[in-house]
């Protein structure tokens, strides 16, 4: 852990500041994880500087990213504090287990359709695409989803799923 201090604000990218400085005490890129915590000016917020850069390694080793600061990891910065709570863990059980669950027993391959399609932002056709699939293939096995997760319209179907794909890989990583 290399804590960086200065009695000036900084200004600049922190990531290329990161990767000089682990280059000049002769890491190489390949060598090392860079998870960056945020820039805090108060000393007591040193455990917050902390927590965020520990998150933000989590999301390196989550993604193969080999340098990334806590700001750029999106809404991970809210799913690892809570990935032990209790309703973290009710809520991808919701969704998880019934997919899982019919793709043991169908071969459906709805798992797969649901990581792929949030993988492409909730693009069908470039789902379908990668999947080698036609787009109705994709859009029967979406509704499949909803119908056996029990997501009704009013719920924003995107949002649950990608929430609970994030969940998925990194409860089985």
């Amino acid at each position: 852990m290399i804590i960086v201090t200065s009695n000036d604000q900084f200004s600049g990218n922190i990531n290329k500041t990161a990767e000089r400085i682990l280059y000049d005490y002769g890491f190489q890129e390949d060598e090392y994880y860079a998870a960056i915590s945020s820039s805090h000016t108060l000393i007591n917020e040193l455990d917050l500087c902390i927590n965020e850069s520990q998150y933000a390694m989590q999301y390196c080793k989550l993604t193969g990213n080999e340098i990334i600061s806590f700001n750029e990891i999106g809404i991970y910065q809210v799913i690892f504090p809570y990935l032990d709570d209790i309703w973290f863990h009710n809520f991808y059980q919701q969704i998880m287990i019934p997919i899982l669950e019919h793709d043991a027993k169908y071969n459906s391959e709805l798992l797969k359709t649901a990581e792929e399609y949030i993988r492409q932002s909730g693009n069908i056709n470039l789902t379908a695409e990668k999947l080698a699939l036609h787009q109705n293939s994709v859009r029967y096995r979406l509704s499949k989803i909803k119908d056996i997760c029990n997501i009704n319209e009013r719920a924003d179907f995107y949002e649950q799923l990608s929430v609970a794909i994030k969940l998925h890989s990194i409860y089985n990583k």
